[in-house]
């Protein structure tokens, strides 16, 4: 206290929290007063609020959170993160990318979606100091796997020769990603952006195909499959057994040939089977024999015949 003025001056340390009992005298050289006074000395922990946790996020996302922190005393505080905490996952790899956290209290983190190591549950613990005190609060960020595409396939379908047929695959990518279509089996070609699949056959590829697709994204290579079958009739024409667009004497040779000789069916001995009886044999050839040159009844279409493996 200064003698002349007064002015109680006292210096507080961050243990001094409390209450202090002050006396002060007053004399004159004549006559002393005393009074008496108390200082309280109190300080207030800082506050820091967490947000809620974040649940469901698909790795390869961003957290962008604000943190709310301050001192009710005015006192200077600062804010760091104490900790970034793995919960589960299949090892305990920390991220790619490391998390940051501002001086004003933005929390940041990309997640990597080419780390299998970022998909966990992840506990983050963050504390603000002011000079005496300090407080910390907790939050929780859950980030789930990036999921496979799946795909679909058209329908099965019968389809001519000489004609360009297309079918549509389609798929589905929970997060959206870009899907690739890549064909691994049967004829024609599908594009591997759109899933659309194109075949113009010839007629010598009358039969029944199996077409199957994969589908990918950048994360799941070959992630599903899917197929639909096509059947091609080589047969245009009833009686027509060599594709030239007609009935005629040399489908009859042909057919002689392979009956009697056992020559082979251009286009399959289905072909032949002119009555669609499942059996070739001379009555086949006397079936096309009097459409061709007697006006007779027409034969059937041979991919109609119980021979002919469609669908």
């Amino acid at each position: 206290i200064d003698s002349a003025t007064g002015q109680y001056t006292l210096a507080t340390a961050c243990g001094d929290i409390g209450t202090v009992s002050v006396a002060v005298a007053l004399d004159d050289g004549n006559r002393a007063d005393t009074c008496t006074f108390d200082v309280m000395i109190t300080n207030t922990t800082p506050f820091v609020d967490c947000p809620a946790d974040v649940e469901g996020l698909k790795v390869g996302a961003a957290v962008d959170l604000d943190i709310d922190f301050g001192d009710i005393d005015g006192d200077a505080t600062t804010i760091s993160l104490l900790s970034f905490q793995k919960l589960g996952g299949i090892n305990g790899n920390p991220p790619n990318n490391a998390p940051a956290l501002d001086g004003a209290g933005h929390f940041s983190w990309v997640t990597d979606n080419l780390n299998f190591d970022d998909v966990a549950t992840w506990e983050v613990t963050v504390r603000v100091d002011e000079p005496c005190d300090s407080n910390s609060c907790s939050f929780r960020i859950e980030i789930l796997p990036n999921e496979a595409p799946t795909c679909m396939a058209p329908g099965d379908t019968n389809i001519a020769c000489l004609s360009l047929s297309t079918q549509s695959f389609t798929s589905a990518d929970v997060e959206g990603d870009a899907v690739t279509y890549t064909q691994i089996s049967g004829p024609g070609m599908t594009d591997a952006n759109s899933g659309v699949w194109s075949w113009n056959p010839p007629c010598d590829s009358g039969g029944l195909y199996e077409v199957c697709v994969t589908v990918s994204d950048f994360l799941h290579p070959d992630a599903d499959t899917c197929c639909f079958m096509t059947s091609m009739c080589a047969v245009g024409e009833p009686g027509d057994v060599n594709g030239d667009g007609a009935a005629n004497s040399a489908d009859v040779i042909i057919m002689v040939n392979f009956i009697f000789k056992s020559d082979s069916m251009p286009f399959g001995d289905y072909t032949a089977d002119m009555n669609c009886d499942g059996t070739p044999n001379s009555q086949d050839i006397i079936a096309l024999v009097s459409y061709v040159f007697k006006s007779g009844p027409i034969p059937c279409l041979t991919c109609d015949s119980p021979l002919f493996p469609g669908l």
